[in-house]
């Protein structure tokens, strides 16, 4: 009998408990789509913010992250500067923290450009030396409008921005340059001007 009031209370706030324990977490999801551009699956990694799911309606808008020399849209990579998306990666200042505490959606594009048949490098977006074929810019457009269509965005120019570190620091000014109609902010970290 002690123990109903305690049981009853406990029941009573279980779905707000529920509720902010779900839109605690960064759903970070590793997926792919087929591009047309490149004939070919892309992959691509979204960090989708707290209450994403419980709030089916809400559109958020996007920053999309271009990562740098010898890293993939999963974050690993032999140099340090590679481990920021999530845990305690770069002491938790990393883009699962950002979006923990900013209601936005955030997408690393995979920048790995080589077909099946050739040979692994580390260097994405074909630049250093520049070649000619697969060109990432063309492929830009056709991830952002599967992006708008899969998830909840705010589909408009105002409400999408580009940013990248190094390698990705440099594309990032290529495509914002490319596409201005695209994106309403262009940031580069480090960006490695001699490419």
């Amino acid at each position: 009998k002690q123990f109903l009031p305690l049981v009853i209370l406990f029941l009573l706030f279980m779905p707000v408990l529920t509720d902010v324990l779900a839109q605690g977490q960064v759903n970070i999801i590793d997926s792919r789509h087929y591009s047309n551009v490149f004939g070919e699956n892309r992959n691509y990694r979204i960090f989708l913010p707290p209450g994403y799911n419980n709030s089916p309606d809400k559109k958020y808008p996007v920053i999309y992250f271009l990562h740098g020399w010898s890293q993939r849209y999963f974050g690993s990579g032999a140099d340090k500067y590679s481990e920021f998306d999530k845990g305690d990666d770069r002491k938790g200042d990393n883009i699962e923290k950002f979006v923990s505490t900013h209601e936005v959606i955030v997408v690393k594009s995979d920048g790995y450009n080589r077909s099946p048949h050739e040979e692994y490098y580390l260097r994405p977006y074909n630049i250093g030396p520049v070649e000619t074929f697969r060109q990432f810019p063309i492929y830009f457009p056709e991830l952002v409008n599967f992006i708008d269509a899969t998830y909840n965005t705010l589909s408009d120019r105002g409400h999408r921005a580009i940013t990248g570190l190094s390698m990705g620091g440099f594309m990032t000014f290529f495509i914002g340059g490319k596409y201005p109609h695209l994106f309403s902010a262009v940031g580069s970290f480090c960006g490695s001007p001699e490419f």
